[in-house]
């Protein structure tokens, strides 16, 4: 599925932007050799955050394709319905954003660049600057694949702006407060009272009919007061009224005027979200003299995702430690625990050799034997490497404990070891081979594979096996050292 997200201009009639959509509907659905299905709703479009955003000029289409062959198909296909829908009907103002529909939870999109300051021009300025070097490298193939770059200050409205003339109100007794107390009152109501009810008062609110409230011409012949010397004093006679075009809307963080710039990236992109941020971020390094006052931050999917990483990063040190607190105190020694320890170090490698050994295969393999997702380093990935910590260090446990009964039977340390290689060979082989047996259909994608878990399936087994193979050959040797070290 397929969905486009339609932005006409601020101030766009609600029936104006269902034409407009109505008439993307229809050419699109013509089309019935790619097309299955057209559907959309107008006055609200969905953000990146599945929360929906309502306006008279805003709209949404769903557009379901009908692709059964590769995924590579419906990639051309969706740029083939961008470039017909922008090129034809992207213009006047009006902004089109043509992209797969996304699975999963909220992420934000690939480029989130704010620019915050007190001078809303120089704000303005150093977005609108970023947006233009963006494009141009994007034009010119640096950047290739960044589409649908936007920014919340282009958008424009026409108000209906009054400045009261101070002098011109003193003269009559007023002061600017009660001009723009009238004017507030006139258009979205003054409170007057309340209307007592059985069970409830009932607030009531006086304000003048739409049809003066929404006519400059005849609201400023409104009455306002009677002058000193006995005239009615009119609404025009203390301002006047322009229609003026300001922003659409102004976004302020932590009080400070803030204009951000969006972009995205299409499905057959080389870059990610990081090659975007770093991108911004080397522009902004060189530009930002030349914007003083102007501070940039990002939100983009590259920044969560790098939350994301130094939390479980946090959770992989704490994990370790609390495991060789516990390890600690059980063997009743400090160089043991370490010992086993050293089990994580061959699960991330395993886990890196593996991903590297698939990406490889990816790159010379003919296209479509080995998907290039199984070779992304993810956050799943790295969960599996938390979780893989304690899988690990069990075999460690059972192999040094092993030894240890052994040694305190009186038995010498060569046959001590020599048993235990014997002993407990099997136990952690087959607890090796049922956990990659579990996860053996999620790590080659049965029943169909997930960019997310197949990944974090094929690491955990990568890890567990390197692991499980180090552990039988490293631990009895470093426990050969580490007893001949305390002898001597």
């Amino acid at each position: 599925v397929v969905n486009i997200t339609i932005r006409a201009p601020a101030g766009t009639p609600l029936d104006e932007t269902d034409r407009l959509v109505r008439g993307i509907a229809a050419e699109l659905a013509a089309d019935k050799a790619h097309f299955a299905a057209v559907s959309g709703l107008s006055g609200l479009y969905i953000d990146t955050s599945y929360k929906p955003v309502w306006g008279d000029n805003h709209a949404l289409l769903f557009v379901e394709l009908r692709i059964t062959s590769s995924d590579s198909d419906a990639i051309a296909t969706v740029g083939t319905i961008r470039r017909q829908v922008e090129q034809r009907y992207e213009r006047d103002g009006v902004q089109i954003d043509v992209g797969a529909q996304k699975d999963g939870p909220p992420t934000d999109a690939p480029l989130v660049a704010r620019f915050a300051g007190d001078d809303d021009a120089a704000v303005v300025r150093a977005a609108l600057a970023l947006r233009d070097h963006l494009a141009t490298r994007a034009a010119n193939g640096s950047l290739p694949g960044l589409t649908d770059l936007r920014d919340d200050a282009a958008a424009r409205s026409e108000r209906l702006v009054f400045r009261p003339d101070a002098d011109r109100a003193a003269r009559f007794g007023l002061t600017p407060m009660q001009v723009v107390a009238f004017i507030a009152g006139a258009s979205e109501g003054s409170y007057v009272g309340e209307y007592r009810m059985a069970r409830d008062d009932v607030p009531l609110v006086l304000r003048l009919s739409e049809r003066i409230a929404d006519d400059p011409a005849l609201l400023t012949q409104v009455p306002l007061a009677l002058a000193p010397e006995g005239r009615t004093l009119r609404f025009g006679d203390v301002g006047s009224l322009t229609v003026e075009q300001r922003p659409a809307q102004l976004t302020r963080r932590d009080y400070r005027r803030t204009v951000t710039i969006t972009g995205d990236l299409t499905p057959d992109s080389p870059l990610s979200a990081v090659h975007l941020d770093a991108a911004a971020r080397t522009w902004w390094a060189t530009a930002s003299h030349d914007h003083p006052g102007v501070a940039l931050a990002f939100g983009c999917e590259a920044q969560a995702t790098a939350r994301s990483y130094a939390s479980l990063l946090t959770a992989l040190v704490v994990a370790i430690f609390i495991i060789y607190a516990v390890l600690a105190t059980q063997f009743h020694s400090y160089l043991q625990p370490a010992l086993i320890m050293t089990n994580v170090a061959f699960g991330f490698i395993g886990v890196t050799l593996m991903m590297g050994a698939i990406g490889v295969c990816a790159l010379l393999l003919p296209e479509g034997w080995v998907r290039p997702e199984r070779a992304m380093f993810t956050v799943q990935t790295f969960i599996a490497i938390v979780g893989l910590t304690g899988m690990v260090v069990g075999e460690g446990i059972v192999l040094l404990e092993f030894i240890n009964s052994r040694r305190a039977e009186g038995l010498a340390l060569h046959p001590a070891l020599l048993t235990a290689g014997h002993q407990r060979l099997r136990p952690i082989l087959m607890a090796t081979a049922t956990t990659i047996a579990g996860l053996l259909p999620m790590a080659i994608g049965l029943p169909e594979f997930s960019v997310a878990w197949s990944p974090m399936a094929t690491a955990f087994v990568a890890g567990l096996l390197m692991s499980t193979t180090l552990t039988l050959i490293v631990l009895p040797a470093g426990y050969l050292l580490l007893m001949r070290r305390s002898a001597a």
